[in-house]
């Protein structure tokens, strides 16, 4: 099983993971990117706040929230609907 088809396995739209204990964000960027996953979108703010890091792997998108010192807080994964789709 894929992590990316956890949502779908469990017949849900999406589902939010809390990592415990906490992952550097970019040690983990480097596990999705040797695994397929495009970053397509990060938070352009300054340095003091929590982030959002989105990555997209064909039909699914991870969104990964993290603290102001890049840890991830928790992280959605997501099946992305195509255009014209009736689920």
């Amino acid at each position: 099983m894929k992590i990316e088809e956890l949502p779908e396995i469990l017949g849900m739209d999406s589902i939010t993971l809390k990592l415990e204990p906490q992952i550097y964000v970019r040690d983990f960027e480097k596990a999705l990117v040797s695994d397929n996953w495009k970053k397509i979108y990060e938070d352009d703010t300054d340095y003091f706040s929590n982030f959002t890091v989105i990555y997209r792997k064909g039909n699914y998108e991870m969104s990964i929230f993290c603290d102001p010192d890049a840890y991830i807080v928790d992280i959605t994964i997501s099946k992305i609907r195509e255009e014209g789709s009736e689920e």
